[in-house]
């Protein structure tokens, strides 16, 4: 199956071999037009529209992963300049995405996700700093529970996120990452959020925050969609609403639990990359 095919708006989770197309963690992820032939007749975005197109990085957020409001966030861009398709991936597992030629292509050879644009911005509240963000974005009632798990392969300086809408009332199962046999398993912070590469460390340094997880083991955040109230240890969404799942390599618990929170654990690990199993459920 061929991913879709990305399209211009006017508005609105194994490694091995090296990354198809991956730049280097120090290279400009805020970069448009890039010279590039368009694929499959897609256009670029100009500035001004990139602009419109971009939802703020900025908005607001609460412990719950719900809470900008009834507003739909705009579409995301990747460094290029292209609306990132919805949806640009379509199952999971060991289901190739296909390579985009002259596109950055990274997280690994199966899931070829895109580089998202605006990096700086998204990333604000991550310590230390990532440099390169991998987007894909799913329909959550066709990739969820089938039993497949995405395989994401990062470099130090690199997150992965999945956009999704949440699925309809009384929906609960969780989100997992854990360990695989291709490449180094090393500890992650999964966050469930409105805002892509949301890693505020800070969720974890009081009471348990059921949409930030961390640990040098696998992770497990329980969700529920619902309009009203969750249980203690789920993470409430709002059916319709759309949202982040984040995953970055790093033990973000406070230093007084054992974590690591200042440091990429990828790159502590001295080898890279490193990655794991993630399954949406």
């Amino acid at each position: 199956m061929n991913a879709a095919t990305p399209r211009r708006v006017p508005l609105w989770i194994v490694i091995g071999p090296m990354l198809l197309g991956s730049a280097s963690c120090g290279e400009d992820a805020n970069r448009t037009g890039l010279g590039v032939v368009p694929p499959l007749g897609q256009t670029p975005l100009d500035d001004a529209q990139a602009r419109d197109a971009s939802p703020d990085a900025d908005g607001p957020e609460s412990d719950a992963a719900s809470d900008a409001g009834d507003v739909t966030p705009g579409p995301d861009l990747s460094v290029e300049g292209f609306v990132i398709p919805d949806p640009s991936r379509t199952t999971p597992g060991l289901f190739v995405t296909p390579a985009r030629p002259g596109q950055l292509n990274g997280a690994g050879p199966f899931l070829n996700a895109y580089a998202a644009a605006d990096v700086k911005a998204k990333c604000s509240n991550s310590t230390p700093s990532i440099q390169r963000l991998w987007q894909h974005n799913i329909t959550f009632a066709t990739y969820a529970g089938n039993g497949n798990n995405d395989y994401p392969y990062m470099q130090p300086g690199e997150a992965m996120t999945w956009r999704f809408v949440a699925p309809a009332e009384g929906t609960a199962q969780l989100f997992q990452y854990f360990e695989g046999s291709q490449v180094r398993f090393v500890s992650g912070f999964m966050s469930v959020s409105t805002k892509p590469c949301d890693f505020d460390v800070h969720k974890l340094e009081g009471a348990p925050q059921s949409c930030y997880q961390s640990a040098p083991v696998g992770l497990s955040v329980y969700y529920r969609s619902t309009n009203g109230a969750a249980k203690s240890y789920e993470c409430a969404l709002i059916p319709g609403k759309t949202y982040y799942l984040n995953l970055r390599m790093q033990d973000a618990r406070p230093a007084t639990l054992g974590g690591q929170p200042t440091e990429d654990s990828c790159a502590a690990s001295g080898v890279a990359p490193c990655g794991g199993y993630v399954q949406i459920r």
